[in-house]
């Protein structure tokens, strides 16, 4: 829940209330649920949905009544937008930790399955050269 939301809403409600409007009217006349108008005045309407389509639920609440959809909705993306930066910045750190972990896994994977390669290319290159000197007799008794 943002603080901006929070007062974006609040507001919203005293001018419903002050112009004695139910949630259930304006429900109907702007066919958008109950839940959603009640999310939009608890300033809770974040949680559920994705930023575009808060602003779009806030801007048909607004301009139901009237009211400057245009700059509310610009200072909402405002801040929103430089509480995102303020976040971005913390998690870029976090992400090129997972990032050099990550590639520390590939690199390790990519090591054994050489090192298990090679393993096996020596275990191989010995029974050659081992069975090379013997007869065929001999070849026949050790593989069986």
């Amino acid at each position: 829940m943002s603080d901006i939301l929070l007062a974006i809403g609040k507001k919203i409600k005293e001018h419903r209330v002050e112009k004695k409007f139910s949630t259930n009217r304006v429900s109907l006349d702007l066919r958008l649920s109950i839940k959603y108008l009640d999310r939009i005045e608890d300033g809770s309407l974040d949680e559920e949905l994705e930023i575009n389509n808060v602003i779009r639920y806030l801007k048909l609440y607004l301009d139901y009544f009237q009211m400057d959809s245009v700059s509310i909705i610009s200072d909402y993306r405002y801040k929103i937008s430089a509480q995102f930066q303020k976040e971005e910045k913390h998690n870029v750190v976090t992400d090129s930790l997972i990032i050099s972990n990550r590639n520390y896994i590939g690199t390790s994977l990519i090591m054994l399955c050489g090192f298990l390669l090679f393993l096996f290319y020596l275990e191989f290159v010995q029974v050659n050269h081992f069975t090379s000197f013997l007869s065929d007799d001999k070849k026949i008794l050790l593989r069986n």
